[in-house]
């Protein structure tokens, strides 16, 4: 990043995501349909701790976000 601008754009994109895995948690994550997907294949999602991880991502986010831009 070589610029406010830059940085910014890697605020927003960052936590966009996170409440996206947020959100496959709270509505997909212990879908039974799900059980046999491929995504449990890949060791990486196998050990995830997606509750913890995004919850304390997207509150460290929203504490250093700037007050005038809170209008989620």
């Amino acid at each position: 990043m070589k610029t406010l601008r830059d940085a910014w754009d890697w605020y927003e994109s960052t936590r966009s995501n996170l409440q996206r895995m947020q959100r496959l948690r709270e509505k997909h994550w212990d879908d039974d349909s799900l059980k046999e997907a491929s995504i449990w294949k890949d060791e990486r999602f196998k050990q995830l701790e997606i509750a913890v991880e995004s919850e304390a991502a997207t509150q460290k986010q929203e504490d250093e976000r700037p007050n005038s831009d809170r209008s989620d």
